[in-house]
């Protein structure tokens, strides 16, 4: 072990050969840690990526919080100091509800950390690392929280697992009321704008403007109402990654071509999400701009919507209905980010 107590060897090449002894794999005659120019840079995911290959593992950074990294992961290398420093997570322990866990330092030194403590220096950012192929087994060892994928569940049983963590019942009748009140205002928008104005001419630029702007107040009162009741992101998720498809359909029947625009903000948002380095319930980017884009979404489909009506192409009450209903859609999208991230979770910790 005295390799670990070099000074000149990166911290980060120490962390490696760590967690490649945690698998199981030899490290030669010598059992000298491998390295090379690269691990001295400062660009850690390029650090993390070449590294890894030098040990024989696959890395993955992620941000993640530190109650929801699975121990089925272990060990995975935290950064801390802002990537200036590492811990290896070996295992967790739960005593009386106090969390600890038992860390690895780069000089193999291992000792018991409360969670508490872990918090207040971990930067949000685990490296999870695996074998690039099988490791061989060594006699008389045995090697603990090491998250060995030999025998360990499938991504269906991981995904039932981490649902069945989460309280869903509230949050599920939560997140169907809004839905029920959004299609509800959807048609509200239509038939009220063709109550109030049943024999406007197709010419009339005021007729479209008002269906905009009932647009904008019924959307406004739906993300508002959300933002005050749901509370409980995860199943609220779960129930909007449902009925997502409902919206489309819905979209398509009312606003025909005209929802293309919708459509390619909401396939914009699906690409970001499915190559985010986020998991579990870390905030996706998208979530922390959401009001730019869901505004900025409104503003373009009112300017089509109200140039559709207008030309009389489409009734502007449908064009207003389209409104509401494409902003909500996207806006669901964003907020869905969650049952993205526990999916990729699922798929990483396995």
């Amino acid at each position: 072990m005295k390799h670990f107590l070099q000074p000149d060897t990166p911290a980060s090449a120490k962390m490696l050969s760590l967690v490649r002894r945690h698998h199981g794999t030899p490290m030669g005659a010598n059992d000298e840690i491998p390295s090379n120019t690269l691990m001295r840079g400062n660009r850690l995911a390029r650090i993390w990526r070449r590294g890894a290959r030098l040990h024989h593992l696959k890395a993955r950074r992620r941000r993640i919080e530190l109650a929801d990294i699975p121990a089925i992961a272990f060990p995975v290398v935290l950064e801390l100091g802002q990537g200036t420093q590492f811990l290896i997570l070996r295992e967790k322990f739960a005593d009386h509800g106090t969390e600890s866990y038992l860390v690895q330092f780069s000089d193999a030194r291992e000792s018991l950390v409360r969670a508490e403590r872990l918090r207040e220096i971990y930067d949000g950012t685990c490296v999870f690392l695996r074998p690039r192929e099988a490791a061989p087994e060594v006699k008389g060892t045995e090697v603990k929280g090491t998250g060995s994928p030999h025998g360990s569940p499938g991504l269906i049983a991981r995904l039932r697992s981490r649902i069945a963590s989460f309280p869903m019942k509230r949050g599920v009748i939560v997140a169907m009321t809004c839905h029920v009140l959004t299609l509800t205002g959807v048609l509200g928008v239509v038939v009220s704008h063709r109550l109030a104005f049943p024999e406007a001419g197709v010419d009339s630029l005021l007729v479209p403007a008002v269906g905009v702007f009932m647009a904008a107040a019924v959307v406004m009162g739906i993300l508002r109402l959300r933002a005050e009741v749901i509370t409980d992101r995860f199943p609220a998720a779960l129930v909007d990654g449902a009925l997502v498809s409902i919206y489309g359909l819905a979209l398509v029947f009312l606003a025909g071509w005209v929802a293309t625009l919708f459509f390619w903000v909401a396939g914009s948002i699906i690409a970001v999400l499915l190559l985010s380095a986020r998991l579990g319930q870390v905030p996706s980017r998208l979530r922390e701009v959401r009001g730019y884009i869901v505004g900025g979404t409104f503003f373009a489909g009112a300017v089509a919507c109200w140039t559709v009506a207008s030309l009389g192409i489409f009734p502007p009450a449908v064009m207003a209905g389209a409104l509401v209903l494409g902003t909500c859609l996207v806006n669901l999208l964003i907020e869905s980010d969650v049952v993205w991230q526990e999916v990729r979770l699922a798929m990483i910790a396995g």
